[in-house]
């Protein structure tokens, strides 16, 4: 019989706290009972301040979720201490949370992210077994990222015709996959895989991911099933361009769009129209009630110096 739990990793720091809280509401709405385990990880200096947010605001949230919520400290994950926490040891900690993962896949989210449909675990896992993702044309933001994993892992240059595994959240990804990629790096490298994904700088952990897969013949094919794209994220590029965020919006109304995600520079521009279509968003799908909700989670936060924890 199939396996179909199904583990949640969140890895955060303490400048997006508040859309972790409206991340945590929309577990509680739309995904109550859907991951068997939901792991925060701590890519912060000032693991208090965040440990304090999370059980006074983050844990009330996820109501029944909460006791399979834990919350851990990025360098525990790391297996070491944390010399930078930005966004290269953030892609470090999402593959490396798979060594923390009790199911046999996880989905990874960011903070940005949050749920506006319910959702179940035939959203994520297909009948047989395989995990649903979306395929597309390359970023070619980050085409060199893959082409240097691909070379890594000895992947002779993939046909022009290959379609791309997604570069953002939400992502699904196998336990045993990600913790064979971890190991076989750290035999190859002989040291911590944080250390070198994060001194590297050659690559960016999904397109990372990838390439491991095309390297084991047939294992993409054995892991996933496509599906459509299942989200809408305002990248930090709709903050540059109010008019794109526009463009996205109405792709929510498709039935099967079970996320939408929101960059902190797009609330950092403070952009009328946009916040104002933001909630339009919020309200329409029952994650706030009213517009002064809306402004608190579009009031950006400030990453808590080590120094400071008490911001109640």
């Amino acid at each position: 019989m199939t396996n179909k739990q199904l583990d949640l990793v969140v890895v955060g720091f303490t400048g997006e706290l508040k859309m972790l809280e409206l991340q945590a509401r929309s577990i509680r709405l739309f995904a109550p009972d859907v991951f068997s385990h939901i792991i925060y990880v701590v890519n912060d200096q000032n693991f208090r301040a965040f440990e304090q947010f999370f059980e006074q605001k983050i844990v009330p949230e996820l109501g029944p979720a909460a006791p399979r919520a834990q919350l851990m400290d990025g360098k525990n994950v790391a297996g070491g201490k944390l010399d930078r926490t930005d966004w290269r040891s953030q892609q470090s900690l999402k593959l490396l949370a798979a060594r923390h993962v009790l199911s046999p896949q996880f989905l990874v989210l960011d903070s940005k992210n949050h749920f506006i449909r319910p959702v179940e675990i035939t959203t994520f896992i297909a009948a047989d077994g395989r995990l649903k993702t979306h395929r597309y044309s390359f970023n070619e933001k980050f085409r060199s990222k893959f082409d240097n994993a691909c070379q890594y892992f000895g992947v002779a240059g993939p046909g022009p015709d290959l379609e791309a595994m997604p570069t953002a959240t939400p992502f699904l990804m196998s336990t045993k996959a990600v913790c064979a990629l971890i190991s076989d790096v750290e035999t190859r490298e002989k040291k911590p895989f944080q250390v070198f994904f994060t001194e590297s700088g050659n690559y960016t952990e999904f397109y990372f991911y990838f390439a491991y897969l095309l390297s084991k013949p047939g294992l993409l094919g054995a892991l996933y099933v496509t599906r459509s794209r299942p989200q809408v994220t305002l990248f930090r590029s709709a903050a540059q361009d109010p008019k794109k965020l526009r463009e996205l919006l109405p792709v929510l109304d498709r039935a099967d769009v079970y996320c939408f995600g929101v960059h902190r520079a797009v609330f950092e521009a403070a952009d009328a129209e946009n916040q104002k279509s933001i909630a339009d968003v919020w309200l329409r799908f029952g994650l706030v009630q009213t517009r002064d909700e809306c402004t608190y989670f579009q009031t950006p936060d400030t990453p808590i110096p080590k120094r400071r924890f008490g911001f109640f």
